[in-house]
């Protein structure tokens, strides 16, 4: 009895109790159908998965690419609004901050 068992002393591939109680119901080739359409179903995963993987992978690099330009803007108006700054006050007499009206 324990010797006809599936398992890698036969040579055969190891099944757990479940998937031989799940699989006695089958012929031979439906069995053989069974695994392909498994596979099949299984690459299809895989490939969608490495499809979404790469999708995501884009957007990450196109926010990137819309962070770097926004930082680069950034640092233009900063840039722009020293300068202006510093031109204010030389109009207004170096180092001297510009008298308020009331």
């Amino acid at each position: 009895m324990y010797g006809q068992m599936a398992g890698p002393s036969r040579g055969l591939p190891h099944q757990s109790r479940k998937d031989r109680r799940r699989n006695r119901n089958y012929t031979p080739e439906q069995l053989a159908h069974r695994r392909e359409q498994n596979r099949k179903s299984q690459r299809a995963f895989r490939d969608r998965k490495e499809q979404r993987i790469k999708e995501l992978e884009q957007q990450i690099s196109e926010v990137d690419q819309e962070t770097e330009d926004i930082n680069s803007a950034l640092e233009a108006l900063q840039a722009e609004y020293q300068s202006l700054l510093e031109s204010k006050e030389y109009e207004n007499g170096k180092g001297k901050e510009p008298e308020k009206s009331t």
